[in-house]
């Protein structure tokens, strides 16, 4: 009896529920502020993340510099 009611409220509210409607983005307006919005929101995300990523390798290729100087100058002096 408890399947019958949970089955049974699942296909009513599969049924009779009505159908969502797309916002401009999913619906495919390209020429809407909304869809601007989110083309200026990636591009500034992906910005962000090429910057941090950019500032780190420099960081680490800094590091294989003053690695390698060190490296030569201890062996210099041996």
């Amino acid at each position: 009896m408890k399947f019958f009611k949970t089955l049974s409220s699942l296909a009513s509210l599969l049924f009779l529920s009505t159908p969502a409607r797309a916002c401009s983005v999913c619906f495919g307006n390209p020429n809407s502020l909304q869809s601007k919005g989110v083309v200026a929101g990636v591009l500034l995300l992906l910005g962000i993340t090429v910057f941090v990523l950019g500032g780190a390798a420099l960081i680490f290729l800094g590091w294989a510099r003053r690695a390698k100087t060190l490296a030569q100058a201890e062996s210099s002096s041996c």
